[in-house]
């Protein structure tokens, strides 16, 4: 929905300046420029969903060029490294 610089921009401020990983998510939906309209939605969610459609594509191409991705597990893996990452107990 942002403008590419604003979103460039804050996702560098995560990595440059608070030094942190970022998680990138798109949903299927967002990359299809051609799925159908729900006519029985508020105009806000239309509008929350529909706008830049035809955008988000590029975008992410452009942020696949302008950062560096890995998986999680390798991002934990180097967190525990620098001794960054507690150990999570979870209860079953």
């Amino acid at each position: 929905m942002f403008p590419y610089f604003i979103i460039k921009r804050g996702l560098k401020k995560i990595n440059e300046i608070e030094g942190k990983p970022f998680i990138f998510y798109v949903h299927p939906w967002e990359l299809d420029i051609d799925q159908p309209r729900i006519k029985t939605t508020s105009m806000l969610s239309k509008f929350r969903h529909y706008v830049n459609l035809d955008r988000t594509e590029s975008r992410l191409k452009r942020l696949l060029m302008d950062f560096r991705f890995t998986t999680v597990k390798e991002v934990i893996e180097a967190l525990k490294t620098k001794n960054l990452l507690t150990t999570m107990c979870v209860d079953t």
